[in-house]
């Protein structure tokens, strides 16, 4: 889970922390790929990973209440996956 305080938003703290956990996963797993799990209904938040070099990859799950991550206010709630191909991992 990736979240600013709202309070704290506009500030590039977002970047920063998004840029870190990219660059250590590189570092220290050598990955691929990185995948994003995105509400779909968070237009701006989609668009803010977009910027960053992640695509949609038009793959949409239903919002999982059964992992005890809390339950949705809106009805049939979406998320939606975002992927980033590394080039040199």
């Amino acid at each position: 889970m990736l979240a600013t305080d709202p309070n704290h938003q506009m500030q590039g703290l977002g970047k920063q922390m998004l840029n870190c956990a990219e660059q250590h996963a590189l570092e220290h797993f050598g990955i691929a790929s990185f995948k994003m799990s995105v509400l779909s209904s968070r237009s701006e938040l989609i668009a803010f990973y977009e910027r960053r070099g992640y695509t949609r990859t038009g793959k949409v799950t239903s919002y999982p209440a059964s992992a005890g991550i809390g339950e949705p206010i809106v009805d049939e709630l979406k998320v939606e996956i975002l992927i980033k191909q590394v080039s040199n991992p």
